[in-house]
């Protein structure tokens, strides 16, 4: 294990949330700091079903922290662009679900998110 593990925030606590929680409660280099839904008790009984420290309705509220180093976006597909470009300028990786963004200039704008901030997004 390394000295200090990637902390990372979940926004989406829909259906591919689940699957995206549960690989982040597992892997153990991964510390899983937050989930960020809508819906605040989705929200908050992901937190509590996967063991994430805290929950949010609103991704800013989380990504201000210094122990965020991450974002796994599955958000509607509608909400990935902004949200990615959002963690991005906050400088936090991104890695997000299918399909990248509804157009490509949403993915060109998300790309160039990436490359200012020095980050990876995936």
């Amino acid at each position: 294990m390394s000295e200090r593990q990637l902390g990372v925030v979940l926004a989406g606590c829909g259906g591919i949330g689940n699957c995206h929680a549960y690989a982040l409660s597992v892997l153990p280099d991964v510390r899983f700091v937050g989930v960020v839904d809508v819906d605040e008790d989705r929200a908050r009984d992901f937190a509590r079903r996967f063991g994430a420290e805290t929950y949010a309705t609103d991704l800013g509220e989380l990504l201000g922290r210094d122990d965020v180093d991450a974002v796994v976006n599955a958000t509607a597909n509608n909400l990935h662009a902004p949200l990615s470009i959002q963690a991005l300028d906050a400088g936090k990786h991104v890695m997000v679900q299918k399909p990248i963004a509804l157009t490509l200039d949403e993915a060109d704008a998300m790309i160039a998110a990436a490359e200012r901030a020095g980050k990876t997004l995936m």
